[in-house]
Parts: structure tokens; C-alpha cells; sequence
């Protein structure tokens, strides 16, 4: 009867072991405002899904709630200030995995969640960081004021948005995928005066549309991956290409101006101009207009 009685111990312990492992934890953090006017956001999420928001609230720069199932994925949010400029780190950290009965518990096989909830304010100035490796995010800018913007993907599914005009002049856009997929909606939005989309072997749809009082210049790469432009038709596009004759490039309604150089229709007529310098490798650009 006492081995019966040991097993019994034994069974209780190890469901209570499944069950610690598979709770969900939170971690919720606010950081208030005390007048900074330029903050740096760093942004390491190696797995998960990141959603990123603006927020009207006067008292906070960031009111955060991640959700993970995971102490391997254990979420780190650091904020300090020097001065009237704030730095904050954000950050997914891989740990080692647990010991049980002297066994490393390695986390495969189960189902992960990291979830980041992002609520920034529209207040203050930022200079963006991002790295997302194996996930998912939606990331809206819109009303938020931004001065640099580097977003680097693995393999995630990553849709940015800028739906109102960036009320700071964005000094750099840099969008990069590796084997991810990428969509911006209103990169013109954004205030950039040059912007750079790199597409390795994932893929990119890039919508330029938005509001602008310049002229754009925007630098296009693709190595075997795909990418999708549409632009808004207020705007005259000339197209500089690099390709080879393994190279797939679409094009809706231009014309040949010179060697490698062609035009929209529009070009003489436009107010303002898009000044596109494409590159491909052994993947696919099109480009196409939007209403």
C-alpha cells in the first residue's frame, strides 16, 4: 500500500509540474511622463506577437501588458532618463530551460504565447529600433511623432501603419525582412523624405500613399523574395532600375525615358514626385497605382 501511496505523490506532483509550466503569466508596467522630449525605444521581441498603439494620455509615455505562458521568454522592460531624453528597452529575453528530476526542460512542442500590448503616447518625439524574429505584429503609428524609424523582421508577419501625417520631419526609414512578409499602409505618412525597403527572400507590399509637401526619394532592394508597390496616382514616379535577366520586374503605365529609367504617364503634370531606385536580384518588384 505505501508504493500505491508514493505513485499517488508522485502523479499529484507531476500534474502540479504541468500545470505551473502552462500558466499564463503578466507583466503590466506604465511609465509615467516628467518632460522628456525625445525618447528611445529599443525592440528585441524574438518570438511573439507585438501590437503597438497611439495613446492621448498626458500622465504616461508607455502603459504596457504582455502576456506570456513562458519564463524561457521572460519579458524586460527598462526605462531610465538622463536629461530630457528617456531611453526604453524592451526585450524578450531567451532563458535557459527548467530542470525536472534532472532533465532540461527545452519548451518544444508546446504551445508558446507572448503577447506585447504597446500603448505609447502621441505626445513625445521617438526614435524606434525594432527587431521581431519569429511572430506576428501590427504596429500603428498614426498621431505618433516620430524622428527615425529602423524596423528589422525574421520570420514574422509584420503590418506597419501610418494613418495621419508624422508631425516631425522622420530623419530615417529603414524596413528590412528576411524570410518575413511586410506591409506598410501610408509609408508617406511617415514624413520621410528618403525611405529604404530591403526584401531578402520574404516578401514586402509597400502602399505610398499620405500626405507630403516634397519630393520622395525611395530606395527598393529585393534578393529572392517578392515586393508589391502602389501608389497613389497624385504623384509623378520615375523608376531607376538595377536587374539582371533572372530579375521580375512589373510595371503598370510607364513609359522608357532612358536606359534602366522609365515613367508614369503623370510625370509632367504632378505637383510632387516619387523618385524610386529599384534593385532585384533573382526576386520580383511591382509596381501599380491606388486610388
Amino acid at each position: 500500500m505505501k508504493w500505491i501511496a508514493w505513485w499517488r505523490l508522485v502523479l499529484v506532483f507531476l500534474v502540479l509540474v504541468v500545470f505551473v509550466s502552462a500558466r499564463e503569466n503578466k507583466l503590466e508596467k506604465d511609465i509615467p511622463y516628467k518632460g522628456e522630449k525625445l525618447v528611445d525605444v529599443s525592440m528585441d521581441i524574438g518570438l511573439g506577437r507585438v501590437n503597438v498603439f497611439p495613446m492621448e494620455d498626458s500622465k504616461y509615455i508607455l502603459r504596457a501588458v504582455v502576456s506570456y505562458s513562458s519564463d524561457e521568454y521572460k519579458p524586460l522592460i527598462e526605462y531610465f532618463q538622463l536629461g530630457s531624453k528617456g531611453r526604453l528597452k524592451l526585450k524578450s529575453r531567451k532563458q535557459e530551460g527548467k530542470k525536472f528530476f534532472g532533465f532540461r526542460d527545452s519548451g518544444v512542442g508546446k504551445n508558446l504565447r507572448n503577447e506585447w500590448v504597446l500603448n505609447f503616447s502621441t505626445l513625445v518625439p521617438y526614435d524606434f529600433e525594432i527587431n521581431l524574429g519569429l511572430g506576428s505584429g501590427d504596429l500603428d503609428f498614426t498621431n505618433m511623432k516620430l524622428r527615425d524609424f529602423e524596423m528589422s523582421v525574421g520570420l514574422s508577419d509584420v503590418k506597419v501603419r501610418f494613418g495621419e501625417k508624422n508631425e516631425e520631419e522622420l530623419r530615417n526609414f529603414e524596413v528590412s525582412t528576411g524570410l518575413g512578409n511586410v506591409t506598410v499602409y501610408g509609408l508617406l505618412n511617415s514624413n520621410a523624405e528618403e525611405f529604404k525597403v530591403d526584401c531578402g527572400m520574404g516578401s514586402a507590399v509597400i502602399y505610398l500613399r499620405g500626405e507630403v509637401q516634397k519630393d520622395v526619394t525611395g530606395y527598393l532592394t529585393v534578393g529572392l523574395g517578392s515586393m508589391s508597390v502602389k501608389i497613389s496616382r497624385k504623384f509623378g514616379v520615375e523608376l531607376r532600375t538595377e536587374k539582371s535577366f533572372l530579375s521580375s520586374l512589373g510595371l503598370d503605365d510607364f513609359y522608357e525615358y532612358g536606359h534602366g529609367i522609365y515613367r508614369s504617364s503623370n510625370w509632367d503634370d504632378a505637383q510632387h514626385k516619387i523618385i524610386l531606385f529599384l534593385e532585384v536580384g533573382l526576386g520580383s518588384i511591382d509596381i501599380g497605382w491606388v486610388d
